[in-house]
């Protein structure tokens, strides 16, 4: 029951952590030039791969939720890609390229 409850405080500690990112890119989307905006987006999705590549061994639980953030922030930097620079890519190739690395990655969780 201890263990559930603590798992639990983690996963809600996660999601705050996304919503505190969400929140942050909706209160200085305009300030912020091109550069700040993808670089902030890469830097956010390397964190939660590299978070998850250092705790996979010992602590599989937080190294699974930091896996599925860095899939999340992937989509994420892809969507924003694509609405900074207007590539007019089509939205379903843009899932597609998401698509990708997350059914490789689902593999990974699936162990």
């Amino acid at each position: 029951m201890a263990a559930r409850i603590v798992k639990t405080g983690y996963a809600l500690a996660f999601l705050c952590i996304i919503a505190g990112i969400v929140y942050f890119f909706a209160a200085n989307w305009p300030e912020m030039g091109r550069e700040v905006k993808v670089g902030i987006s890469i830097g956010v999705m390397a964190a939660f791969y590299i978070a998850s590549a250092a705790l996979w061994g010992r602590h599989r639980f937080l190294g699974r939720w930091m896996l599925i953030g860095g899939v999340l922030s992937f989509g994420i930097a892809l969507a924003l890609l694509g609405q900074i620079y207007n590539s007019h890519a089509d939205s379903y190739w843009l899932f597609l390229a998401w698509l990708a690395p997350t059914l490789l990655f689902s593999v990974r969780l699936s162990d």
